[in-house]
């Protein structure tokens, strides 16, 4: 099961003494090197306990995190955490010696829904939070539809008696906080708007990278294969586009690549 693979991860950890460790999901098929030094950067600098992912998704990709989770977590425990229980995470020795010390004893724990006891551990533990930005998230395509339900089931379930268990840490919650994504000065989740049949939609999350050429991308806009950039209104006509294909020209709410 999950949770006695994590307790047995957090128990290494901790016998070898180490500063903080980082777990990665087996079925993510998008991991690249970056993401441990992104994830444990903040523990190693002693300025987190607590490292969540920040993702690069569509906004109907991960409906359970976007459409419960993520509201919920934000207002009973006040901080924006956008990928809660996203699977990838660090955490400190602190809370490991925490997470170890604690006994999780409700049966949706057993699985899927310990990621939902390990971030309120770090909510209401008085933990600090950071959130590492990783980029585009894939994972391994199933068909089981029993394992959907039984995710669900047991994510709500763990939420909920969560929610129970802590009732007298969120009644005194106020307001929501924002929590720092790392890194800082790199490539960031920004706003922008996207086309469709000619006209604007509701603003989306724009990619950092470019998916034709692989590397990061200063400016913020994924390149699409039919060669189009989606992105700020505010980019310089003329400038190179990041994927070294040519000038770009700029519309009312697209950046095309020139030839």
């Amino acid at each position: 099961a999950r949770a006695e693979a994590l307790r047995a991860i957090f128990a290494v950890a901790q016998r070898l003494g180490t500063r903080g460790c980082a777990v990665l999901d087996a079925d993510v098929t998008s991991i690249v090197p970056d993401w441990i030094e992104r994830l444990l950067g903040p523990v190693g600098a002693d300025r987190a306990d607590f490292v969540a992912p920040y993702y690069l998704r569509h906004r109907f990709d991960g409906a359970l995190t976007t459409s419960v989770l993520y509201p919920f977590i934000r207002a009973l425990y006040g901080k924006r955490l956008r990928y809660p229980v996203g699977g990838d995470f660090a955490c400190s020795a602190r809370l490991v010696q925490r997470l170890l010390g604690a006994d999780p004893r409700h049966p949706d724990f057993a699985r899927h829904g310990i990621d939902v006891w390990i971030t309120v551990q770090a909510l209401t533990g008085g933990c600090r939070l950071s959130q590492a930005f990783l980029g585009p998230k894939t994972q391994a395509s199933t068909d089981d539809r029993g394992a959907l339900s039984a995710t669900l089931a047991a994510a709500l379930g763990a939420l909920f008696h969560e929610a129970e268990r802590t009732v007298s840490v969120w009644q005194k919650v106020r307001g929501s906080e924002p929590v720092p994504v790392t890194p800082e000065n790199g490539a960031r989740p920004t706003r922008a708007r996207r086309t469709r049949r000619g006209r604007s939609t509701r603003s989306d999350w724009a990619s950092a990278t470019c998916n034709r050429s692989g590397p990061w991308c200063s400016h913020r806009s994924p390149c699409s294969s039919s060669g189009s950039w989606r992105g700020s209104r505010t980019r310089p006509s003329g400038s190179r586009t990041p994927c070294g294909r040519g000038s770009s020209t700029i519309s009312p709410w697209r950046i095309t690549c020139g030839p």
